[in-house]
């Protein structure tokens, strides 16, 4: 089933949220908090770059077309950040 996020379903997307590191998870929850990439580099006290770096592979792992794409994966995501080990996409 689809939800409308580009081409990654809710149960997809959970899936991929295992291959990130707890650091793009990290980076992940902050932007579903909506902080641009100098808000979260203040944040983690690192350069803008890195999370620029972080941002791409995230994308790349949780299959987000665009920028866009990704904020919507990380709100929908946000309001269950749970490890995936804990999540039944059938209960």
């Amino acid at each position: 089933m689809r939800n409308g996020i580009g081409n990654t379903s809710y149960a997809e997307a959970i899936t991929r949220l295992s291959t990130l590191t707890d650091r793009e998870r990290q980076v992940l929850e902050q932007v579903a908090a909506g902080n641009s990439n100098k808000q979260i580099a203040r944040n983690f006290n690192i350069s803008h770059r890195t999370i620029e770096v972080h941002r791409a592979r995230i994308m790349e792992k949780l299959g987000a077309a665009s920028a866009v794409d990704l904020g919507r994966i990380a709100t929908l995501l946000g309001e269950t950040m749970v490890s995936p080990s804990e999540f039944d996409p059938y209960p």
